[in-house]
């Protein structure tokens, strides 16, 4: 579907990518209780959402949340999902890992939840292992960490490595870059990943990882990170972090005379990146559907959703992400029939009755979903920016790494 790659035959952890947001807890919708049943005698689904709201990545991704509500409420007011209405309940983990798994605990226990969905969590080592020995499904949000690989109850509904990992630096290839510069967030050990990650992958595509770092979202100044890369003879340079943090960096190495091909993507770029200069012309790639583009039915649902239920929130990349989870979620709960009071199970169940290259019209690239085998997400999407404004030179079509 779409351009093909070369293969690449090395597996790799997955970036670090811009993380979740929420406040507090957030109920949408239905009752409190999945056992309760709705007026039409039809049980309230409670779903499970977990953002790291307050961390450090937090100010930009409020897009998150504003998708699960805008999903939540858009849902009930067209009928719910096989007649069932939805009630979302959100946390925030502040990046906390003690408060997650305490939160993913409640989430479980009290709340009996059939899914998280959306989760945009840089604490998942910490409660992965929990939701797992209880079999409770995980449906997109963040790519972060090894989990869509090695844990069977979570369902990547974005790209994952090793094209993840090679989106941004293909892109960057095809504009005639030759050497790279990893630069991610030091907040987070899963983003310390990526930098062992990056350099076989991009190695693969004949593009050598010449300079890596860590960086902090605090700092001043990334003036000497962007003269030791220019040093090396990187003339693109990926960043693993939140779009504020990865703007500043790009902004900063300008600023030095040092402007290397931004290797962008995700939620790393999002309107701000509209204004300056060395973002022009340039093409960037995203793990689900470009959230500004409303061509067809299904995107259109999206920004009149957000319109309605979410006025005036920060619309991005996590945002589609997040949205784009939640539909998945619910095109597996049609194809798998879902009905009264699902459990966990079923729910992980019904995530295999989906069609083979399921893109829920068009909002994911191609999913594949088979018990017993690891997912592999090989697609991404490109954008890019162009007189200062987003334009999709693909539309919906997808890049694939084969």
């Amino acid at each position: 579907m779409g351009r093909r790659l070369s293969r690449i035959h090395r597996q790799t952890a997955t970036i670090a990518v811009a993380l979740g947001i929420g406040m507090g807890v957030l109920s949408v919708g239905g009752t409190s209780s999945a056992s309760e049943s709705s007026s039409s005698g039809n049980s309230t689904w409670v779903i499970g959402s977990l953002g790291s709201v307050s961390g450090p990545f937090g100010a930009s991704d409020s897009g998150q949340r504003s998708a699960m509500v805008a999903w939540g409420k858009w849902t009930n007011a067209h009928g719910g999902i096989n007649g069932h209405k939805v009630k979302v309940i959100e946390f925030d983990d502040k990046g906390d890992p003690a408060t997650a798994l305490s939160e993913v605990k409640t989430l479980v226990q009290q709340d009996h939840v059939m899914a998280i969905v959306g989760d945009y969590s840089i604490t998942e080592p910490v409660w992965a292992p929990y939701v797992q020995q209880h079999k409770i499904p995980v449906i997109g949000g963040t790519l972060a960490g090894a989990f869509y690989a090695t844990n069977p109850y979570f369902f990547a509904t974005g790209t994952l490595p090793p094209a993840i990992l090679v989106a941004g630096i293909d892109l960057a290839k095809k504009e005639g870059a030759t050497k790279a510069a990893d630069m991610v967030c030091a907040e987070s050990p899963l983003c310390a990943q990526s930098i062992a990650a990056i350099k076989p992958a991009s190695q693969a595509i004949g593009i050598p990882v010449v300079y890596t770092t860590t960086i902090s979202a605090s700092a001043p100044s990334y003036a000497a990170e962007c003269l030791a890369a220019k040093s090396a003879g990187a003339d693109t340079l990926v960043i693993g972090d939140d779009s504020n943090t990865a703007l500043r960096v790009y902004q900063s190495c300008s600023q030095q005379g040092y402007n290397p091909i931004p290797a962008a993507g995700a939620t790393e770029v999002d309107s701000a990146w509209l204004a300056p200069s060395f973002t022009q012309g340039k093409l960037y790639y995203h793990t689900a559907f470009p959230w500004f583009l409303a061509s067809t039915p299904a995107t259109r649902d999206f920004h009149a959703a957000l319109r309605q239920y979410a006025p005036g929130a920060l619309i991005n990349g996590v945002t589609s992400d997040v949205w784009a989870a939640a539909q998945v979620f619910k095109g597996a709960a049609i194809s798998g029939k879902l009905g009264n009071n699902p459990t966990p199970s079923q729910v992980n169940q019904a995530m295999y009755t989906l069609p083979a290259k399921y893109t829920t019209n068009g909002l994911t690239p191609p999913l594949t979903y088979k018990k017993g085998k690891v997912t592999s997400v090989n697609c991404w999407f490109v954008y890019g920016i162009n007189h200062h404004q987003f334009t999709g030179p693909d539309g919906l079509k997808t890049t694939c790494l084969h």
